[in-house]
């Protein structure tokens, strides 16, 4: 995904908690960057990985996606074996442990990355609403541009998309 400004969430599909907002805002913000053609070309994309590689199959995914209206052609979601999902985890400096009733206790953020990989942004709830968010994206479309100068990241050698 090098190349795009990418949105990236990490959720569970049986989480009760903060999950199903996380997918909600970003079901909004997706339609907020349809709305103003940003989704166009690939240039933006959605990404949101699981939490729980244990529960969360390609099909149970797949039908995760389905309950929140999600384009396939912008927006991804991944899981793997425990060992890969972890290691992915790490990089991002993610977590999730099991918690009370098969739930799991993780933080809740969405990093919004640019074009080479740098994570400019993390977001939680109370800030991840579809006008900043968009405001933010415009912003890093027309630095890739040549609109300005790229600032640095702010987490330097995060392992991004």
């Amino acid at each position: 995904m090098r190349g795009k400004v990418v949105l990236v969430s990490f959720v569970s599909t049986t989480c009760g908690g903060s999950c199903p907002a996380t997918t909600h805002r970003m079901s909004q913000v997706a339609r907020a960057l349809a709305d103003q053609g940003l989704l166009k070309g690939g240039r933006v994309r959605l990404l949101s990985i699981t939490l729980d590689p244990a529960r969360d199959t390609p099909e149970l995914l797949r039908r995760y996606m389905k309950a929140y209206d999600t384009a396939p052609a912008h927006w991804t979601f991944l899981t793997g074996p425990r060992e890969q999902v972890e290691k992915v985890h790490a990089a991002w400096g993610m977590w999730a442990k099991p918690a009370a009733g098969g739930q799991f206790d993780h933080p809740s953020c969405v990093f919004l990355v640019d074009g080479r990989g740098g994570v400019r942004e993390i977001y939680n709830l109370d800030f991840f609403k579809p006008a900043w968010v968009l405001e933010d994206v415009q912003s890093l479309l027309k630095e890739a541009a040549g609109g300005r100068p790229p600032a640095p990241a702010l987490r330097p050698g995060v392992a991004g998309p």
